[in-house]
């Protein structure tokens, strides 16, 4: 049965996923993204990768035969790998929570199944997949919550233990699978922008400045943001603003420039709550 996974090795029991919200431990959705895209470039300065156009099937044995091997790295970064659309709105297939959270189908079956076709090479598809295919990826060159942990979560200096979801073999659900209490999500939120104003470094601070830059929209849908590396950007691009959002409301919005940030959690996405959310954060940085 998958569970929760304590960073730090400790195991606590499964948390009561309907709420988001647990013993004080906030739940991603799809939110998670950019940390997870923040592995990636971890990887790559590291050496683990050694470039971002390398497929993803010459890495990791897992996605030999799929859309997502075929695909390049950044191609699964920027959601452009050639799968299909889910069946989903958030981005999953029909049946995939229950599949991973009931310990029925590993994260690898599911890409496997989804993946047999290319049917959208080159244009954005919004899906779950992606985001677990890079998982996968990182794996095939060393362990993805080892790298998350040293790099991204004990740098961040947090407080309190965080929970990844895993499924019966152990993998990492890093599509929408990560818990921390809102103190932490703030420190991670405030560690992803100092790591873009260079302070571990060039190597990270131009993948981050690249990740949080316009690079791909949606042509099949109308949406107002378009995207980065597993993130949401702004469409007025001076702004620099950038978002990591999941489905049920849960938002951190950035503004680089001004070193704001401003983080909601909710248990389901609601238009006046979304506009007020943005209509303070706006008035808090200056409408520029």
């Amino acid at each position: 049965m998958a569970a929760w996974g304590a960073l730090g090795g400790r195991l606590k029991p499964p948390y009561s996923v309907p709420s988001r919200v647990a013993h004080g431990i906030h739940f991603s959705g799809a939110q998670v993204r950019g940390l997870t895209a923040e592995t990636v470039g971890y990887a790559l300065c590291n050496g683990f990768l050694t470039s971002l156009n390398e497929r993803a099937g010459d890495i990791s044995s897992s996605l030999k035969g799929n859309v997502f091997g075929l695909a390049t790295v950044e191609q699964l970064l920027t959601m452009t790998s050639g799968a299909r659309p889910p069946d989903q709105e958030g981005g999953s297939l029909s049946g995939e929570w229950n599949d991973v959270t009931r310990g029925i189908s590993p994260i690898t079956e599911i890409l496997n199944r989804y993946g047999k076709d290319q049917k959208n090479a080159g244009n954005f598809v919004y899906n779950n997949s992606n985001t677990n295919a890079l998982m996968l990826t990182i794996e095939g060159r060393t362990n993805f919550g080892d790298l998350f942990e040293k790099n991204i979560w004990i740098k961040s200096m947090p407080e309190s233990e965080a929970t990844w979801l895993i499924d019966k073999n152990k993998k990492i659900y890093a599509a929408a699978g990560f818990g921390a209490t809102l103190r932490d999500w703030g420190r991670l939120a405030t560690h992803a922008l100092a790591m873009r104003n260079g302070s571990e470094g060039a190597c990270i601070e131009s993948y981050m400045r690249n990740a949080t830059q316009l690079l791909v929209t949606d042509n099949q849908k109308k949406r107002y943001f378009g995207y980065g590396y597993q993130t949401w950007i702004s469409p007025i691009q001076r702004s620099e603003i950038f978002l990591w959002q999941g489905a049920y409301g849960q938002k951190v919005i950035f503004d680089p420039r001004q070193n704001k940030i401003m983080i909601l959690f909710r248990n389901k996405e609601e238009e006046n709550i979304l506009k007020d959310f943005f209509m303070s954060f706006h008035k808090w940085r200056g409408f520029n």
